[in-house]
């Protein structure tokens, strides 16, 4: 799911539980404005998904962990 930054939903999928989290963001269609800031869990490592919104001028801002190959990306 993607929220303004009042909270208001604006975009949400649903994907079964055995699936995971990357492949449902993938699902979205992230018609978001350039410049924009998609905060995400540790789980989102998925780098060329990553650089194709950074292509756009999306930002998907993960939380790293320590051992992660872009660990300077932290939220």
């Amino acid at each position: 799911m993607t929220v303004t930054s009042n909270g208001i939903p604006a975009e949400f999928t649903f994907i079964a539980g055995k699936v995971h989290d990357i492949d449902g963001i993938k699902q979205l269609p992230v018609n978001l404005a350039e410049g924009s800031e998609l905060p995400a869990a540790s789980a989102y490592t998925d780098y060329l998904f990553e650089e194709m919104l950074a292509h756009n001028n999306i930002h998907l801002k993960a939380a790293r962990k320590s051992n992660s190959k872009d660990n300077n990306k932290k939220c």
